[in-house]
């Protein structure tokens, strides 16, 4: 995965979460003193819509990072495990790998 994936990824996330979190505040929390007034709050509109413009760029860098990350890994059927990746510094956990998967002692880094 590229940095630029991971990154716009996080960031539509915040983008996502927040808008929606104060876009709710202000819908159902918030209370206004006119009856008749269709919004609770001035800022209403403005999150209505960062979460509605940020939502499928979300749902797009999702698919990205699908396409990129995992459905490479699945295919990729030569991969070994997570625990035969581990860099020489640390020491390979045969906890993270599946059952049946473990490395064999060959296969671990110096």
């Amino acid at each position: 995965m590229k940095r630029w994936e991971a990154w716009s990824f996080h960031i539509l996330t915040l983008i996502v979460t927040v808008s929606g979190i104060v876009y709710f505040w202000m819908k159902y929390l918030l209370k206004t003193d006119d009856p008749f007034s269709v919004i609770n709050h001035p800022g209403q509109p403005a999150m209505l819509k960062t979460h509605i413009l940020a939502a499928p760029l979300f749902i797009l860098a999702a698919g990205i990072m699908i396409n990129s990350h995992i459905v490479k890994k699945l295919q990729n059927k030569s991969a070994q495990p997570i625990a035969c990746q581990a860099s020489s510094r640390s020491s390979p956990s045969r906890l993270w790998s599946h059952p049946g998967t473990c490395c064999r002692p060959s296969q671990l880094p110096p």
